[in-house]
């Protein structure tokens, strides 16, 4: 008796040992729900990266060491679930600071795309003391501007497309605050319904912005008041000139009532929308998740989507601390048309819990155990996904033991059939490494997978890791489709500190390395940073090279003769551009080159040209490519440039057939302002050989007006 009575008194002890340990990461949990509302309050009056260094660098500071990273780990989670970090861009942030040169620097991942995919991106963004603002990619200055205003809360841009396109016109007072009109111009044609009014340096009125992530497979508006600086009352989202309901502000500027939210990710592929209520910021009650696959369908709620699971997208937020709880059903990142993949789980106080399955077409294809008291933490066996390119899916099998800290990939890639969504196929691999016991980081010999791995691109590399850095030698080795050997086709050496930086010679592949597109490059790393010659190769038939240039020994800047690749180079799509760098930046005449597939010589199609001052300014008399110029939509426009701005006549020409014909074209202003006047003949968005649709109509001031008809060049 006295051993049951012992033994019973041991397990209550477990037991409340269990529920204070509850308690306290539930205390934990308030103080981070704390400090995102200081974040919330100081965000408008602190520069950001003020804001990063006290709330990512020097939080925690009264817990103990393993407190303190449980706290470090639990409060960068969290911030970036939350509104306040998204508009931040979603990004992480990673703050040098350079004592010597005093300035910071800023080193940005971001998720760009490019002709329809995404791809990762690095991108360098450094503030002078003197508030010089540069924004810097393999070598090629993108944006070198100077912050004015008395504010020092940098408006930093970190979508790539808006780094390259995006510029605010505007006055300013004696005092240096905005004031007056402002305007916004994308690749030198003017914004319409973007901008507004400035009083005393505070926005006032009606105001146009760009939706977040704003790019051309995303030209998403928001529209609404501001009072005081502070959004106010209705807000609605423009997107393919189609009104979509946002919500409303109160007088706090704060979200309140109902609200139909775009996800982050929202572009052509991806249309997703949350909808639910807000009271005084905080998300409260039932969520909904909504989506569609394309402009001529509704919203509508998802579900009943999976034919052996039934269930709706969405759950529940808390109506006092607006964290959730219950049973959710979510969406994984990076979706994209017709990829739809969900996880379904419970929350308890804003982390999850429990089991947590994913789903893809139906099927239960992943999932795992969250640790039910140290919230948030994966334990035990999983299947986890990896997105790694557009209509890709890859399911790996995970094992991920606190014992061995042994990591296996053994698992299957779902390429999906873009007509019809139900239809997959299946590759076998395999692959993996370890992670430490203590601090989970990973060492030894590993195998890994590139980003872009698929079934015309199995690529994967090899090599070693010492305290979660790559260090000696990495090889990139490729299988051809339908063969089983792998080739060496690339690789070099990490540095043996442990750095993770590049030294000296290597062979890298492209983002978008597959069967169709065998490109490569060749050249040397000088710690961490390209130096000396570059070499691009092709290996199409027979690996031959078909561009390259310098990069400074110094600060790895492009610099003197080079030839380049477009972005998105490949069998339908091969394009070359040749000119000079000056310092980083293009100067002078570039002549585009464009050779069709199965063609052996370049020819020159078109030329850009930029000013000699060394600021890539497009000036003067251009032939330009369409975006989405390949094989089968060969469209250029030609036209005048004035301080990087389109004026005069533009027209658009075709080719096909063997024939060059113009097709359309109108007029931007001669100001400079890159507005659209008068009748314009524009190509469709789904314009290519097959479907050579027009649209015809006039513009005002920027605006399209009156009727606008749609004609079918096939026909006609």
């Amino acid at each position: 008796m006295n051993v049951q009575v012992h033994y019973s008194c041991l397990i209550n002890k477990f037991i409340l040992i269990i529920n204070l340990q509850q308690k306290f990461n539930y205390l934990i949990f308030k103080i981070f729900q704390l400090q995102q509302q200081l974040f919330s309050i100081f965000y408008r009056a602190i520069p950001f990266y003020e804001i990063s260094k006290n709330f990512f660098y020097d939080t925690a500071i009264l817990f103990d060491d393993n407190i303190q990273q449980f706290s470090k780990i639990q409060i960068y989670k969290f911030y970036l679930q939350q509104d306040e970090l998204r508009n931040l861009k979603l990004f992480s942030f990673s703050l040098i600071n350079d004592q010597k040169k005093k300035n910071n620097k800023y080193e940005v991942a971001q998720l760009d795309q490019i002709l329809e995919k995404l791809v990762k991106a690095k991108i360098l963004i450094t503030i002078s003391k003197d508030n010089e603002i540069n924004y810097s990619q393999d070598g090629v200055i993108l944006r070198n501007e100077q912050s004015q205003g008395a504010s020092q809360d940098f408006d930093l841009l970190v979508n790539r497309e808006q780094i390259l396109n995006l510029y605010w016109q505007g006055k300013y007072d004696q005092n240096q605050l905005k004031i007056g009109k402002w305007t916004a111009a994308w690749n030198g044609q003017y914004l319409y319904l973007i901008g507004g009014y400035y009083q005393n340096g505070l926005k006032q009125g009606l105001w146009g912005e760009l939706f977040l992530n704003y790019r051309s497979q995303a030209q998403v508006y928001e529209i609404g008041e501001y009072v005081q600086d502070r959004k106010f009352g209705k807000w609605i989202y423009i997107y393919d000139n189609e009104k979509i309901i946002g919500g409303s502000y109160n007088e706090q500027g704060l979200k309140n009532g109902q609200w139909n939210e775009l996800n982050h990710g929202f572009m052509n592929e991806s249309q997703v929308i949350y909808n639910g209520e807000y009271k005084n910021g905080n998300k409260i009650g039932m969520w909904n998740i909504l989506y569609r696959w394309n402009m001529n369908q509704p919203f509508k709620i998802m579900q009943n989507y999976y034919k052996k699971v039934n269930f709706s997208g969405g759950g529940q937020y808390d109506y006092i601390d607006s964290i959730k709880i219950g049973i959710w059903i979510e969406l994984c990142d990076n979706l994209f048309n017709r990829s739809l993949v969900v996880q379904h789980g419970q929350y308890k106080f804003g982390q999850k819990i429990g089991r947590w399955d994913i789903f893809y077409v139906g099927d239960k294809i992943g999932g795992g155990l969250y640790d039910e008291v140290n919230y948030g933490f994966k334990i035990g066996r999983w299947i986890e996904l990896r997105i790694l390119k557009s209509h890709i899916v890859v399911n790996i099998k995970t094992i991920k033991k606190l014992v061995d800290g042994i990591f296996y990939l053994r698992g299957i890639i779902y390429t999906q059939n873009m007509k019809n969504c139900n239809n997959y196929n299946a590759i076998n691999f395999s692959g993996g490494g370890q992670y430490d016991e203590k601090s989970s980081v990973k060492f030894g010999s590993w195998i890994e997978l590139s980003d872009g791995f698929g079934r015309n691109s199995k690529i994967i590399y090899t090599g070693e890791y010492k305290n979660d850095q790559k260090v000696g030698r990495w090889d990139i080795q490729y299988k051809e489709a339908d063969k089983e050997q792998l080739l060496l086709i690339g690789g070099g050496q990490y540095d043996k500190m442990g750095n993770g930086s590049k030294i000296g010679r290597w062979i890298e592949i492209s983002d978008g390395f597959s069967d169709d597109s065998k490109l490569t490059y060749k050249g040397d790393y000088k710690n961490g940073q390209k130096v000396g010659i570059w070499e691009s190769f092709w290996n199409w038939v027979g690996n031959k090279k078909i561009a390259g240039g310098s990069y400074d020994e110094k600060d790895s800047i492009k610099v003197g003769r080079w030839i380049e690749l477009r972005d998105g180079f490949g069998l339908y799509e091969q394009v070359i551009y040749n000119g000079e760098y000056k310092n980083g930046k293009k100067v002078g005449r570039w002549d585009i080159l464009y050779r069709q597939k199965g063609m052996e010589q370049f020819q020159q199609i078109g030329w850009q040209q930029y000013d000699e001052g060394g600021d890539s300014i497009k000036i003067g008399r251009q032939i330009e490519l369409w975006d989405k110029f390949n094989d089968h939509s060969q469209v250029y426009y030609i036209g005048k440039y004035k301080y990087g701005r389109k004026v005069g006549r533009w027209d658009i020409y075709l080719k096909s057939d063997w024939k060059v014909q113009q097709i359309g074209g109108g007029s931007y202003d001669e100001k400079g302002e890159g507005i659209k006047i008068g009748m314009w003949s524009e190509l469709h968005e789904g314009f290519r050989n097959s479907n050579q649709r027009l649209q015809n109509g006039e513009y005002k001031n920027g605006k399209k007006v009156g009727t606008w008809t749609q004609i079918n060049l096939r026909k006609n």
